[in-house]
């Protein structure tokens, strides 16, 4: 019922916006405005999009009493293709009045220290009343890049247009996790005290230097078929749907540890996982999201 609601609310706003506007068509199907702006986009210009779903999600909460009902947010519009957390840049630009090439990028990354005091063992052993501390220290890493080239064609003389075409990316993805250590393996110190952080203390009173996730590397391919309705001179309401081909391959984890051998510390390298891959396909964004659209 929330739906229905919606849609009715939705193309009841946008017929007001089109009945507002008288606009005239020539015969060279330059559609514009009575105040004698072009209503479609043109050669030379870009495009960047706002998502409705924040509006949307505030609407429906209107209907079903939801009290706690935030303000939307102008969340910028992501690649409707693209089905992983909305965190890159996406725009057009028209290389003509009816082709436009599609641009998506992301390179982000995160680095996150975890530090915990463990006792000094060699405070200690000078002095075993000692309280001082030393610290021990866990370090994630993480990095991400998605580059993406689309081309779209459009075809429709109204304010209601049809686009279609197709996409590439690709997608590289990098994580290890870090650890130092305040006491360090001796012949005094043969079994140093170490915080456990969860996955770096292993048996025998080894542990974990750095953690190596395999790095993934991907490339998708796919189709996309959209409708836009330009509501306003070169701002349209709009809806995408696509069909991807997804590869991505993540390569051998493994992690670099130390261990104190007889009368000295060695470091080592463990191999945890083999080398995977994956192959998926079929629609993205069934549920065909609606965005705002802005030429300029």
């Amino acid at each position: 019922m929330k739906k229905i609601i919606l849609s009715l609310i939705l193309f009841s706003t946008v017929n007001l916006f089109l009945a507002q506007e008288d606009s005239t068509e020539p015969e060279n199907s330059t559609f514009q405005s009575k105040n004698g702006f072009n209503v479609f986009p043109e050669k030379g210009d870009f495009a960047v999009g706002l998502s409705m779903s924040p509006i949307f999600n505030y609407l429906g909460n209107i209907f079903n009493g939801n009290t706690g009902n935030a303000s939307p947010n102008a969340n910028f519009m992501s690649n409707p293709q693209l089905s992983s957390p909305p965190n890159h840049l996406f725009a057009k630009y028209f290389l003509t009045d009816k082709t436009a090439v599609r641009a998506t990028l992301e390179y982000g990354g995160t680095d996150n220290q975890n530090k915990l005091y463990i006792q000094d063992d060699a405070a200690i052993f000078a002095d075993p009343l000692s309280n001082a501390n030393s610290e021990d220290m866990e370090r994630s890493i993480s990095s991400t890049f998605i580059l993406g080239a689309g081309y779209e064609m459009r075809r429709g003389k109204s304010r209601i247009q049809a686009y279609y075409g197709g996409n590439v990316f690709f997608m590289l993805q990098n994580s290890r996790t870090e650890y130092s250590y305040g006491n360090p393996f001796s012949e005094l110190n043969p079994t140093p005290s170490t915080s456990d952080f969860g996955t770096n203390v292993l048996a025998g009173d080894s542990r974990i230097l750095v953690d190596y996730d395999g790095q993934t590397m991907g490339f998708g391919i796919g189709g996309l078929f959209g409708l836009e309705c330009f509501i306003f001179p070169k701002l349209s309401l709009g809806a995408e749907l696509g069909y991807n081909y997804i590869y991505t391959k993540t390569g051998q984890s493994r992690y670099q540890y130390e261990e104190w051998n007889v009368d000295v510390a060695e470091e080592k390298y463990e191999v945890e996982s083999p080398t995977s891959t994956s192959n998926s396909w079929g629609t993205v964004n069934p549920s065909a999201n609606f965005y705002l659209m802005f030429h300029f």
